[in-house]
């Protein structure tokens, strides 16, 4: 009898292992806090705000749109963010049991959004300055920067898609 070959040998499991560990630290990065506002009281002491995604969309529901300008866009691209992940994910384990070479092409470009789509996440929450928020923090003294869950989204989002580009070209 001859021997079976293993349709995942121990580089197709790493792989599999750091898109996997890729998509739950996206889908955490988009549950904990996003943005953090540093602002200077008027007795001289520093307090910081932590704001989850969804606190933010739901403070910017409550004031018709007006306290983060590009939050829409932000909300959009880490979601998307998400869904590649898992679908990259998903195809990728597809190709170890169905050799079509489109499927390796599918997981190649969706790799390649996904590391696109993180990265444009934490420009865009880098930029977000021109919100009233972000303007008010500035104005006294204080300052923004992304927090936990931005970082978190796209380190894992590119080091996800660098794990299904390297699988996909992977013989």
């Amino acid at each position: 009898m001859g021997k079976s070959k293993s349709k995942f040998d121990v580089l197709s499991l790493v792989i599999i292992g750091v898109m996997a560990l890729a998509l739950i630290m996206a889908i955490v990065g988009v549950c904990i806090s996003w943005l953090s506002v540093s602002v200077k009281n008027v007795m001289g002491k520093t307090t910081t705000e932590f704001a989850t995604l969804a606190n933010m969309v739901e403070a910017n529901d409550k004031v018709d749109k007006a306290l983060y300008s590009s939050l829409d866009a932000i909300y959009a691209f880490a979601i998307l963010t998400v869904i590649l992940s898992a679908l990259d994910l998903t195809l990728y384990i597809l190709t170890k049991f169905v050799k079509v070479k489109a499927l390796k092409f599918a997981v190649a470009v969706l790799s390649a959004l996904l590391v696109v789509f993180a990265l444009l996440s934490l420009i865009l929450t880098f930029t977000c300055y021109n919100t009233d928020m972000c303007k008010l923090a500035i104005k006294l003294g204080g300052s923004y920067a992304p927090a936990a869950g931005a970082w978190l989204l796209a380190v894992f989002g590119v080091l996800g898609g660098a794990a299904g580009i390297a699988g996909a070209f992977k013989k």
